[in-house]
């Protein structure tokens, strides 16, 4: 059964446009707290830092090409899919996984 990873509470000061933009996008019910934004924001810092670059054009071609094919996919195989909850799981995992690898690479 996954766990639910520790949380700790920090206190973080943000220009008054950024706070009015966080505001923003939680009135408008992309998130449920700042706290939310704050975290998908960081942890999608933390995937572009992971994924290799790439470039915008070459992202369209992959996403033209992919996105077709993994639709048919799925309405061919729906069982086959993995619900929000698992897909979140996968991604904390294979984080975790390069982090051990890190750590073992620094000694740490």
């Amino acid at each position: 059964m996954p766990t639910t990873p520790a949380t700790e509470e920090l206190t973080i000061t943000l220009s008054k446009d950024v706070a009015d933009l966080v505001r923003a996008e939680v009135a408008a019910g992309k998130y449920a707290t700042a706290g939310e934004y704050i975290s998908r924001a960081i942890c999608h810092e933390v995937a572009y830092e992971i994924a290799p670059a790439v470039g915008e054009d070459e992202l369209e071609e992959w996403l033209r090409a992919e996105i077709p094919l993994r639709c048919a996919e799925a309405d061919a195989h729906p069982e086959e899919m993995l619900t929000v909850a698992d897909m979140r799981q996968a991604i904390e995992d294979e984080i975790e996984a390069i982090r051990r690898e890190e750590a073992i690479g620094t000694g740490r």
